[in-house]
């Protein structure tokens, strides 16, 4: 077992092979983010001290953004939200929860992946967010540009 623990050569497929390689790519992200995302009681971790994140629950002015704000139903608010999401290039659904989204979107050139979470406050009617860059230390604002354009795409879904 030890000898073949990382040898690709025993996986009976080429796509049992690359299956394999991108379990170990989510768990090397996963670890090696210092756990980007949200904790399992839906709070949004701080923003980090690296100008590459924006957060509604941030406590430093530089990374504070408003929180997106809905009328109706939480589900009617999830459904804008998720099909903004699919609108924009590079975004991905990753995680779609009665409560929580966790999309990424991916750069075209570069191939950069940011994280964007949503928790969606049905008691309040916001919808709290955080969206950060996996690497680098400078995104050159486009977390925050992304988090304005989807809060001004969300807001023409509420009458606004």
């Amino acid at each position: 077992m030890i000898n073949g623990m990382f040898t690709f050569a025993k996986l009976s497929s080429s796509s049992e092979a690359l299956r394999t390689v991108q379990i170990l790519a989510v768990l090397f992200t996963l670890i090696w983010s210092g756990g980007a995302m949200a904790d399992n009681n839906l709070r949004i971790k701080e923003c980090p001290e690296s100008p590459n994140c924006v957060s509604s629950l941030s406590s430093a002015d530089r990374s504070k953004i408003d929180p997106l704000k809905y009328r109706g139903s939480i589900d009617e608010a999830r459904l804008a939200l998720k099909s903004i999401l699919a609108s924009m290039r590079g975004s991905e659904i990753v995680k779609d929860e009665p409560e929580y989204i966790h999309a990424t979107f991916t750069s075209t050139i570069f191939g950069f992946v940011d994280d964007v979470e949503f928790i969606l406050d049905d008691l309040g009617k916001i919808i709290n967010f955080r969206s950060a860059s996996r690497t680098g230390y400078y995104d050159f604002g486009v977390n925050r540009r992304r988090m304005e354009g989807i809060a001004r795409a969300f807001e023409k879904t509420q009458g606004k």
